[in-house]
């Protein structure tokens, strides 16, 4: 019995299993208050076991689906770096933020969040789930509108309408996420294709999408084009 206890307080599960099979089988009919304190620990071994099991069965999921996700990101030809830096990793994609890039393999779709940024307010949204043929266009409807009815309050002038804002990916001249060039997105097609064949000419998602947002034809989208991003 101080065999086995000792065993499982170290974490030797198979050492301990055997002891207490071995003092159980040694007990036979006699010793009841032995053999109790056994089966306790056996017990407390099989709870253990199982936890054990479980976390080799959740360890080797995770790797399946991040061999997945890794595939679809091969497949489509997207690169994928590491963030800007640890605060946006966890804003982004966090224990708490209830977003992440992932690989549906049952509809054979990938799924990405997106940061969105506009430079002239100097705000910022965050969707969590972009499906890879869903359009940007539709997602900036459902959050501003069509006339700016659902505008937030930081849009005074009513000024950001779904249909006269343009998407813009900033990069710096090794084409990374940075200042520089302005490279204008089609809101009205599936942003992801749109990534992946900028990531044909060395783009690397930093993380996840980052996408500036201005008012189409606007002073401050001039000036932005201007400063290759900056203003």
């Amino acid at each position: 019995r101080r065999g086995a206890a000792a065993a499982l307080r170290l974490g030797l599960l198979a050492e301990a299993k055997a002891l207490s099979e071995e003092g159980l089988r040694l007990c036979g009919g006699g010793g009841e208050s032995e053999a109790a304190e056994l089966r306790s620990v056996a017990s407390e071994i099989a709870a253990r076991e199982a936890a054990e099991e479980a976390k080799r069965v959740a360890a080797a999921a995770r790797a399946a689906m991040e061999e997945e996700l890794a595939a679809a990101l091969r497949a489509r030809g997207l690169a994928v770096g590491e963030f800007l830096d640890e605060g946006l990793r966890q804003q982004c994609v966090g224990e708490h933020a209830g977003a992440r890039l992932w690989y549906d393999s049952a509809a054979a779709e990938l799924h990405s969040p997106v940061l969105l940024l506009y430079p002239e307010a100097s705000m910022s949204d965050f969707i969590q789930d972009v499906a890879e043929g869903e359009r940007l266009a539709d997602h900036l409807e459902e959050m501003f509108g069509e006339a700016a009815e659902r505008s937030p309050p930081w849009d005074t002038e009513r000024k950001y309408a779904a249909p006269a804002l343009q998407p813009y990916l900033v990069l710096d001249a090794d084409g990374e996420a940075g200042v520089g060039t302005c490279r204008r997105l089609d809101a009205s097609t599936a942003l992801l294709p749109q990534l992946a064949a900028l990531c044909a000419e060395g783009y690397t998602v930093p993380g996840v999408p980052i996408v500036h947002v201005v008012v189409r034809r606007s002073a401050f989208e001039r000036e932005f084009l201007r400063t290759g991003g900056a203003a």
